[in-house]
């Protein structure tokens, strides 16, 4: 089993996870797919942004744990 590295991209104000696509483009080429693993939370999109940083983050690690776990 080799060693795994985790991007997590979280967008700002009134984004979404497809704005993280261009980033995740250039780390794929520069650090190539093998080893790493990228992820991009999809629950806080838009308006949800507003709820703020403690709720955003909570529903980012929910996510993230889902994500893991499977």
């Amino acid at each position: 089993m080799s060693e795994k590295h985790l991007f997590v991209l979280v967008h700002g104000l009134w984004g979404n996870y497809k704005h993280m696509d261009s980033i995740k483009g250039v780390f794929s080429k520069t650090f190539g797919d093998e080893n790493v693993i990228f992820f991009a939370p999809k629950q806080n999109g838009y308006f949800k942004t507003f709820d703020g940083i403690e709720i955003v983050g909570y529903r980012t690690l929910l996510e993230l744990c889902e994500f893991i776990r499977k």
